[in-house]
Formats: structure tokens, sequence, C-alpha cells
């Protein structure tokens, strides 16, 4: 049976391609007995205790970096957390991620949220700051804090296949080789997932802000950054912006 998968990925980090693309296309093989969205497993219900993760056999998609520590292995590895598992883990440039996170949160987000009164609430309030003032105060830090606890992921599983949204847009048919080199596919389902996901990365005509799939094209904080919000993505994640090979 194929050692169990598990995709982390950041808010607005490709996610959803992963959760509702790519698993989907999976499931239809027969690579694993269960492919599993933990976010929208939760959001229906679920618990940690009953999303317990096998050594084998599962693929779970939709996990977050606050989801980690609550992750249940069932049995416990003797090595370790995670340890036996294969990981793929999927990061996005913050400043970019948090105006995606803006445009979500403001415009496109449905609200089959843990607290839809919240984020109507929130929606409102983010509509009426705008763009800039919405990014420098309300979603450039909780990025940063994502991309931050992921790339500290990553450090701690050297063994895990990483990857960057940026990767996957420039070359999403070698991202998903890479994926399923890292993750042992079968041929067939290689073949399989690559006709079902095919047009998964092709970028939308207009730039409509109450759409999920807004913009595709990495560098939309270009267009908005000014000093006083470099400053901040300096100094809360400069280090990292750079190991990451994310420049200004």
């Amino acid at each position: 049976m194929t050692t169990t998968a598990l995709f982390v990925n950041v808010h607005k980090g490709a996610s959803t391609y992963v959760a509702d693309e790519l698993g989907p296309a999976v499931a239809a093989t027969d690579q694993y007995a269960s492919v599993v969205s933990i976010g929208s497993s939760i959001l229906r219900g679920k618990t940690f205790a009953d999303l317990r993760v096998p050594p084998e056999g599962w693929m779970a998609t939709r996990i977050y970096p606050s989801d980690l520590e609550h992750l249940i292995e069932d049995p416990e590895p003797v090595a370790g957390r995670f340890a036996g598992k294969r990981i793929v883990v999927m990061w996005r440039d913050p400043r970019d991620a948090a105006i995606s996170l803006y445009f979500s949160r403001a415009y496109s987000h449905g609200t089959g949220v843990r607290d839809p009164e919240r984020l109507r609430a929130d929606r409102e309030e983010l509509r009426e700051m705008g763009l800039y003032r919405g990014v420098l105060e309300r979603t450039a830090r909780p990025a940063i804090r994502e991309f931050l606890a992921i790339r500290e992921f990553a450090a701690r599983h050297p063994d895990a296949l990483t990857l960057s949204y940026e990767q996957l847009i420039a070359d999403p048919a070698g991202a998903l080789l890479s994926i399923a080199s890292h993750l042992e596919w079968a041929p067939a389902t290689v073949t399989a997932v690559e006709r079902a996901t095919r047009n998964s990365f092709v970028p939308p005509t207009a730039d409509d802000p109450f759409k999920h799939k807004r913009r595709m094209t990495p560098g939309n904080w270009r267009e908005i950054v000014d000093p006083p919000m470099q400053r901040l993505f300096d100094r809360l994640a400069g280090e990292q912006l750079s190991e990451a090979g994310y420049q200004w």
C-alpha cells in the first residue's frame, strides 16, 4: 500500500488546487485507499480525533501550518512526528499571499467557514479600509506568520518536497512530476492526474475580486508596496524572504 502523503500549504498558496483539483484526480485512481481534505472535513464537523493519520493508504490535503500540531498519527511513529510519511510543503511569497488574503476575505471567500458572522463583519471592515490599509493592518502579519511557520516546518523535515506557488505557476507539469516522483505514484496515476488537471492553471481573463481565482501571475505586491509596507515585511521576515529567493 502507498505510504501516506501529507500536503501542507499556506493559505492562498495553491491549497485550493491541491484540495479541489489534484486531490479528487488522485482519488479517482487506485493509488490511495482514502484522499482526505483536512480543512474541509473540519468545517463539516469532523474533529482531528476523527481524522487519525495512518502510516499507509492516505493522502491528506488542505493542511495549514496551524493544523500540524493537532494532527493525530495512529499509531504514533516511534522515530518521531510524521516519520515515515511523505510530505509536500508548498509556500508562496507572503507579500502576494497577503494581497490574495485581502481579496478573499473582503470579496470572494464563501461563508462556509467556522465563524461566518465574523467573516461578514471582517468583509465590511476590509472593504471600507481598502486594499492598502487592509493588507498593511490586517492581512500582512497573518501571511508572514504562516510563511515563517511553514518554512520552519520544512527545515525540521528535510526529506519533504518543497515547492513554491511560483514554481507551480511557472511549470505546473514539472511540479506535478516532482510531486509524483516524491510520492512514488504509479505511471497510471500520473497520467490520470495530468489529464484531469491540465486546465488548472489557465489564467482568468479578467481581474475579478469576486472570483476565487482572481489572479495567478506572481508579483501583485509590486503594485501596492511602499516603504512603510516594505519595512514591515523586512522587519518580520526579511531573512526568510531572501533565503526563499524573494527579492525586492
